[in-house]
C-alpha cells in the first residue's frame, strides 16, 4: 500500500495540533517542509504565540539580574566608610 505524501503531510499536521503544548516551536517549524502553508499550522502558531512561557522567562532572568545588581551595589556600600564631622556640615568619604 502506497501512502501519499499529502496523507505523510496531515498526519503530521494532525500529530502537532495534539500535541502543541509540549513541541518546542522553532524545531517543530524546521521539520515541516517549505511548502506548508500558514494556513495549516495556524492553530499551532496561535497556541505558540498565546504561551506566556517565553514572557515568564525573560521576567524571571530580568528579575534575577535586577536583584543581583542591587545586592552587588548594597556590598559596594556597605564597605564605604563614613564619617560625619558636625563643624564643617559635610561628609568625609575615608
Amino acid at each position: 500500500m502506497q501512502v501519499s505524501p499529502a496523507d505523510l503531510l496531515q498526519a503530521a499536521l494532525d500529530l502537532i495540533s495534539r500535541h502543541k503544548p509540549r513541541l518546542d516551536p522553532v524545531e517543530t517549524l524546521n521539520l515541516l517542509p517549505p511548502f506548508v502553508n500558514a494556513n495549516d499550522v495556524q492553530g499551532f502558531l496561535l497556541e505558540v504565540l498565546r504561551a506566556p512561557v517565553f514572557g515568564t522567562k525573560v521576567v524571571k532572568c530580568i528579575s534575577k539580574a535586577r536583584n543581583d545588581a542591587v545586592a552587588r551595589k548594597l556590598m559596594a556600600l556597605q564597605r564605604r566608610k563614613v564619617r560625619v564631622v558636625d563643624s564643617r556640615m559635610y561628609v568625609k568619604h575615608d
